[in-house]
């Protein structure tokens, strides 16, 4: 159900990076009672760096296609899931 609501977050906000990465960590945060650690404030900004590099090939050099650009999301909230919630 965690990683429904990640990717539920994902489709709300695929906008910003910064607001695309908290608004994807935010159900992990809930799941953690609020408990934020180094690790999930790095995880954020990993997630907003890797969102504003992939959504600046899409939109801007055209590189690749919105499917391209969803499926590496979508990887990105498999991955922070699994970090965070399958250890």
């Amino acid at each position: 159900m965690l990683l429904l609501f990640m990717i539920f977050m994902h489709i709300v906000d695929d906008y910003y990076s910064f607001s695309w990465a908290f608004l994807i960590m935010l159900p992990i945060m809930i799941y953690n009672n609020f408990s934020v650690n180094y690790i999930y404030v790095l995880m954020l900004f990993v997630n907003c760096f890797i969102h504003m590099f992939v959504d600046d090939l899409k939109a801007n050099k055209k590189k690749i296609n919105l499917i391209v650009d969803q499926v590496i999301h979508l990887m990105q909230i498999t991955i922070t899931f699994g970090l965070f919630v399958m250890n």
